[in-house]
């Protein structure tokens, strides 16, 4: 049986979060948790489009993961992880709502 934590629910939160204020949806990329003795969120694919690819990469880098690597990730525990995430979506640009 999967057991899902409150923990890693919060932290693929602020995934989804931080990717919509860089125009990204959910589906555009793929993040994932695994967890040991150190927890480690892994990006391990990205968007095909070029533009959100763009948009991806620098929001790899205002968590300061290195967007060179094949499977971009962050390595540590949950409560760093977590608190990457606010940092970086503290200082990320607002989404843009669409004029009507």
């Amino acid at each position: 049986m999967l057991s899902v934590t409150n923990k890693q629910v919060a932290i693929l939160n602020k995934v989804n979060e931080l990717a919509e204020r860089y125009g990204l949806k959910p589906t555009d990329f793929n993040a994932a948790l695994q967890l040991s003795e150190d927890w480690k969120l892994e990006y391990n694919t990205s968007p095909k489009d070029p533009e959100k690819k763009k948009q991806f990469d620098k929001m790899l880098k205002s968590l300061g993961v290195d967007t060179n690597q094949q499977y971009p990730s962050m390595v540590t525990e949950a409560d760093n992880i977590y608190t990457a995430l606010e940092k970086a979506i503290s200082l990320a640009p607002r989404a843009r709502t669409k004029e009507r």
